[in-house]
């Protein structure tokens, strides 16, 4: 039915109708026909592609007018700029990016309702739009909720004690993490103290009887030193009944045997309880790579429970610099910092972050700490300033050996530093005299002084007489001395000392002795028992004297200072040409024999050493290092401005470390002071907020899955690498749970993950003690809130996408057919 537009009546109600919705559609109508523009989602889906494209990519352009050199083209990451200071996970959380996300849910919620009528042809449609807002709000909710970290995780864990006669244990019992240079000390009922060490671990030993024959488990063995004799004690994780000690021997064939055959028992001290049981992991750390997860971590120093205090981050678009960042430095002070010689300076750029005590247990519960500077990459170094006149006396030159083939080497010297005084085992070397008389020695070769009272002998000579060999023979050959080496400078607690090494023969055995320049010092060695004996049997054989005068050493090139301080001379001794003696200027080349020059580029006689982090260059930086090169400096009362470096796992104690984190573990003590004014020794460490694990985890065991030829040491020779966990539920440990990289295990709505593992490490680099590995996992830890959510929003676009580009076509195929028939039809019956 038609409404007659003639009829006044009708008129004046549509009017009349139409004055009572033109409020409402004088608001909703145009944002309603913006929202189900095309135009306009267009420019929202550019802007989110290049948001995203910025936030993931960053940009590149030019800063050159050659734009075809690779050189005239700069890459930047947009989000790590000072005002912004974004990890990726932060910008892709950032409020544009939700609005953005919040505009095209919308666009697409209002387009469709207004512009695609629901009906079978356009379910697919329907379909698609419903799947993406619902993936929308799973992602919202993912990011929202977002919590990742990881956590290490121990193989197992030593506890060591002793026990009484009655079989209870004296005093706390030795907790250790069971990796190659961990160790303890026990006290024992009468304070006699036990040192226990690691040797080492085999996580594939096998056992030799028993009903798991054949078995491998997890073995360690630990040096005992404190009872009558050393010994090995090694233990086997699950097995307490095969623990058992090992014991040197005289045997060369056999050097170390197990004790039930060498004493008939398995065990040498019973007193000495040793267990490996599993190491419990209740915490896991944040990730500073998803977020900005600083924290300080303070304790009183001898205790072990570290106390966390959150730090402020820095946030987007704030120039207060109350936050630490995470890309940037910022400097307070740029000459606490050392930079290259190619770098500027860095400007003054203060923080102000003020970090509180949260805890009740916090050692200084009423002292806030401040950080006023951050460095993102940077490596703790020292370096040499002239002090005034009034510093006390260090003597350090730097000086540049040339040749005429092109040769050159440049060297520091520190004539007090007994390390840092000397080069090439003393051939080249630096002193300080405090008169001429000590001049005068140090011109003089080496001496050594050989008395036999019995047969009448006395006689010296220099060591640069005894040739090659070192050897010298008296008596017709029945006594015969050959020099074994000369160690100058060495440090003792008596003070800096020289010693020859002598070997010496004489009718009634050969025997080693040591010479030092001191006499007291000098004492026999006997290598059945290299242990030093008491004051008064220092001497195999009396009946043969040795003093050592030690001279200029073993020195070629000596550089010598003093008496006045500003002098310095070189005592040139090189070969046929005879021993030269001349002043050195500095900055100046003197030649020191024919075809070798040397330049003092630097004399200081009253130096000071000053430590400070070094600023790394970007162009140096290790990408994969992450944050364990960052420092930032903290002020706390009573104590001068301190640096800290960055710490990956706030650590218990050296005994608690865990292969490659033991060179990484650098707590740093300080004397601060309370509200009270009462100084306290306090350790600090700066890492990454904790969270507490909804249940405690343990390794059971780890396995390798490698190529054929086993693991090679490179990455490229591993198939996967797999963790297996128990977790500590109601008291009791959960049947074992793999996980791997690819498979991850959920446990109180947290998943865990394969992130790190303990890769073999050489003696070399480990204190000399080799590890086999597999002692421990790093496993990454996080939630998944929303992520069933965006699964949902996944299938049901897809499904939309199966409706639209299959369904959808055979329904308008039938149809049409369908109407085709139907015309067909009607035709016929015409």
């Amino acid at each position: 039915m038609t409404v007659s537009t003639t009829n006044p009546a009708a008129q004046s109600q549509v009017a009349s109708s139409r004055r009572r919705r033109s409020p409402l559609r004088l608001v909703l109508t145009p944002v309603l026909d913006l929202f189900s523009s095309v135009r306009f989602g267009i420019v929202l889906l550019v802007l989110l592609f290049l948001y995203m494209a910025v936030g993931s990519a960053g940009l590149v352009y030019p800063v050159a007018p050659n734009i075809f050199s690779a050189e005239s083209w700069v890459h930047e990451q947009v989000r790590q700029r000072p005002l912004l200071e974004m990890t990726e996970f932060e910008w892709f959380h950032w409020w544009p990016f939700d609005v953005l996300v919040a505009l095209i849910a919308t666009t697409l919620i209002v387009t469709t309702l207004r512009r695609i009528r629901l009906s079978v042809i356009n379910l697919g449609v329907w379909m698609i739009h419903t799947g993406i807002v619902v993936l929308i709000v799973g992602s919202l909710i993912y990011f929202a909720t977002k919590v990742e970290g990881d956590t290490p995780i121990s193989r197992r864990m030593l506890t060591i004690s002793l026990l009484d006669e009655d079989g209870a244990p004296v005093g706390t019992p030795l907790r250790l993490n069971p990796f190659a240079g961990n160790e303890g000390v026990l006290a024992g009922e009468d304070g006699e103290l036990v040192q226990v060490s690691v040797l080492g671990t085999d996580p594939e030993w096998e056992l030799l009887s028993g009903d798991d024959a054949g078995t491998r488990a997890f073995s360690v063995n630990l040096m005992v030193d404190g009872f009558e004799k050393r010994f090995i004690r090694q233990v086997i994780a699950g097995y307490p009944e095969f623990t058992e000690d090992l014991v040197q021997t005289d045997d060369p064939q056999q050097p170390v045997q197990r004790s039930v055959k060498v004493n008939g028992t398995r065990l040498i001290e019973p007193g000495l309880l040793v267990a490996l049981e599993y190491a419990p992991q209740d915490e896991f750390y944040l990730s500073e790579a998803l977020s900005k997860n600083w924290a300080l971590y303070l304790r009183e120093k001898g205790t072990q429970t570290w106390i966390e205090r959150p730090v402020a981050a820095a946030r987007p678009l704030d120039p207060r610099n109350v936050g630490v960042p995470l890309y940037n430095d910022k400097i307070a002070d740029p000459s606490s910092v050392f930079v290259t010689g190619a770098q500027p300076r860095p400007a003054s750029q203060p923080l102000s972050v003020v970090v509180d005590p949260v805890s009740p247990e916090d050692p200084l519960p009423d002292t806030p700490i401040r950080i006023d500077s951050y460095l993102r990459y940077a490596q703790l170094s020292s370096r040499i300033a002239p002090g005034g006149p009034t510093a006390p006396l260090n003597p350090v030159m730097d000086v540049t050996l040339s040749s005429d083939q092109g040769d050159r080497e440049t060297l520091q010297f520190r004539a007090f530093d007994p390390e840092r005084s000397s080069v090439e085992d003393g051939v080249i070397a630096f002193r300080f005299v405090r008169d001429e008389a000590e001049f005068e020695s140090l011109l003089e070769s080496s001496l050594l002084t050989v008395e036999i009272p019995e047969l009448g002998i006395r006689e010296t000579r220099t060591l640069d007489s005894l040739g090659d060999g070192r050897t010298w023979e008296l008596a017709d050959g029945d006594y015969r001395i050959s020099i074994g080496g000369v160690q100058e400078d060495l440090v003792l607690t008596e003070g800096t000392v020289s010693v020859v090494f002598a070997d010496i023969t004489t009718p009634n055995g050969i025997f080693r002795r040591w010479v030092f320049d001191n006499p007291v010092l000098t004492r026999d060695v006997d290598p059945d028992n290299p242990m030093p004996g008491p004051q008064d049997e220092r001497f195999i054989e009396e009946g043969i004297q040795l003093t050592y005068t030690p001279g200029r050493g073993a020195a070629r090139l000596l550089f010598v200072a003093g008496p006045d301080p500003d002098r310095l001379r070189v005592v040139a001794n090189l070969g046929a040409e005879g021993q030269r003696v001349e002043d050195l200027p500095i900055a100046q080349p003197v030649t020191i024999r024919q075809g070798i020059s040397l330049v003092v580029n630097r004399y200081i006689p009253r130096a000071l050493e000053q430590t400070a982090p070094l600023i790394v260059p970007p162009s140096q930086r290790e990408r994969e290092m992450g944050n364990l090169f960052s420092w930032v400096r903290a002020l706390v009362p009573g104590s001068s401005p301190t640096w800290l470096q960055f710490q990956k796992y706030p650590f218990k104690g050296p005994e608690d470390l865990l292969g490659r984190y033991r060179s990484l573990y650098t707590p740093t003590t300080i004397l601060a002071q309370d509200a009270s004014g009462t100084p306290r020794q306090v350790e600090v460490v700066f890492s990454r907020r904790r969270m507490k694990l909804p249940e405690p985890i343990a390794l059971e065991t780890f396995e390798l899955d490698t190529h054929i030829g086993g693991f090679s040491g490179a990455t490229a020779s591993i198939r996967d690498y797999r963790s297996i966990l128990r977790f500590l539920s109601d008291g009791e440990w959960s049947a074992p749970v793999p996980v791997s990289v690819n498979k991850p295990a959920e446990n109180g709505g947290l998943w865990y993950f394969q992130a790190q593992w303990d890769p073999p490490i050489e003696a070399s680099i480990n204190g000399g003690l080799r590890s086999s590995g597999l002692g421990y996992t790093v496993l990454g830890v996080g939630n998944r809130n929303g992520v069933f959510i965006q699964l949902l929003g996944c299938a049901i676009a897809v499904a939309g996408m199966i409706y639209a580009f299959y369904v959808k076509p055979m329904i308008k195929r039938r149809r049409r057919e369908k109407m085709i028939a139907s015309h067909a039809a009607r035709e016929a019956t015409t």
